[in-house]
């Protein structure tokens, strides 16, 4: 009896190892894109870090929410495709910022490259502080 059971429970781990090996690879579909609230944080924090002038944020919203449209829309576009999709938001990321350093002084693009780098840390350090935390 014991060994019919334990035949049993070995088949059975054995089918359910086999049915979660044969799941496909799940697709991440990257971060959402942040709501206009989130977005307008975004830029109210931008233009305190570099000096925007009235104006100068006024621009910066809109193409924040212009640029987060665009991404929506490849991503939408390109979904199953991960080298589309890495293609086009890079020259989408390259434009972007191209229009936004159209809009600043030479020391806001100096404060800006340093604002960026900035951001770039962090989140490279909560990455690597979430996948520290996500080993089990």
């Amino acid at each position: 009896m014991k060994r019919q059971t334990l035949i049993i429970g070995v088949l059975f781990m054995f089918l359910i190892f086999n049915i979660v090996q044969a799941q496909p690879p799940q697709e991440r579909p990257g971060p959402p894109a942040p709501d206009s609230s989130r977005v307008i944080k975004m830029v109210d924090e931008l233009a305190a870090a570099i000096k925007l002038t009235k104006e100068q944020k006024e621009k910066v919203l809109a193409l924040q929410f212009t640029f987060f449209d665009e991404m929506k829309k490849q991503r939408e576009k390109n979904m199953g495709d991960r080298e589309a999709m890495r293609e086009a938001m890079g020259k989408l990321r390259e434009k972007h910022e191209e229009q936004v350093n159209a809009l600043l002084t030479e020391q806001q693009k100096k404060d800006y490259a340093k604002y960026r780098e900035e951001q770039r840390k962090r989140r490279r350090e909560r990455r690597e502080g979430s996948e520290r935390g996500n080993r089990w």
